[in-house]
């Protein structure tokens, strides 16, 4: 398995670009390690499927009931619940 790795999480949370996968996976499938309990788990098919699924979670985070208490403000997140 040839792994390049790329996005960490507190040390124990990987994202991987897999080069070299098993029978089962697909070349350029992007897979994350967990650490404790040990796990690797399917995450994408490829880098760009992963990112529209990044940008499909932000917007719908804003179009979230959550998302309405905060509001983008040039300093960054503002709590608008008063």
């Amino acid at each position: 398995m040839s792994i390049f790795k790329g996005m960490e999480y507190c040390d124990s949370c990987f994202l991987m670009l897999d080069l070299d996968p098993d029978t089962e996976g697909k070349e350029g499938q992007i897979i994350g390690y967990i650490h404790d309990p040990d796990e690797v788990v399917y995450v994408a098919e490829n880098l760009k499927d992963l990112i529209f699924s990044i940008i499909r979670e932000i917007k719908d985070l804003e179009r979230s009931c959550l998302w309405k208490k905060y509001k983008l403000h040039k300093s960054g997140y503002r709590n608008t619940k008063k």
